[in-house]
């Protein structure tokens, strides 16, 4: 069972975020499952129609979205995933102009699986950072 959820969760990873296939949510992420921590770390997001929406809105502000994982551990129903993501800002859903420019930052995510199927994923990751240095690179563009 362990091996079968170590492919799940690298198939969301790859298909979600790398393939950019919004289907996929529906398809691994139960219809009461939650998600914390996306897009903000105190964010709880509940079903596939809240995740695909914050999802649509993360790959319209950031396009070239990859990501890689780096470690999986996998303990019965229990997967926790090590993750970098890079991506590059090139559009408006941030609430200012796009800066063009490519970034990275690191993440977890602790997932809690049930029928072959996210019931619970937390994660965490360094994306105020992010967002807080192309803001910067927003306001010196505008210079």
């Amino acid at each position: 069972m362990s091996e079968a959820n170590k492919q799940l969760v690298h198939r969301w990873f790859d298909e979600v975020w790398n393939q950019g296939n919004p289907a996929t949510i529906d398809e691994l992420l139960l219809p009461n499952g939650k998600a914390h921590g996306f897009p903000e770390p105190s964010a709880i997001l509940t079903g596939p129609s809240e995740f695909k929406e914050a999802h649509s809105l993360f790959k319209e502000a950031f396009t070239n979205i990859s990501v890689e994982v780096n470690e999986i551990i996998a303990d019965g129903d229990h997967v926790a995933a090590r993750w970098t993501a890079t991506i590059t800002h090139t559009g408006q859903a941030l609430g200012f102009p796009p800066t063009g420019r490519t970034s990275s930052f690191s993440g977890t995510s602790f997932l809690h699986l049930a029928n072959g199927k996210i019931a619970e994923a937390w994660n965490h990751m360094d994306f105020t950072r992010v967002v807080l240095e192309l803001q910067a690179a927003s306001v010196t563009t505008k210079r």
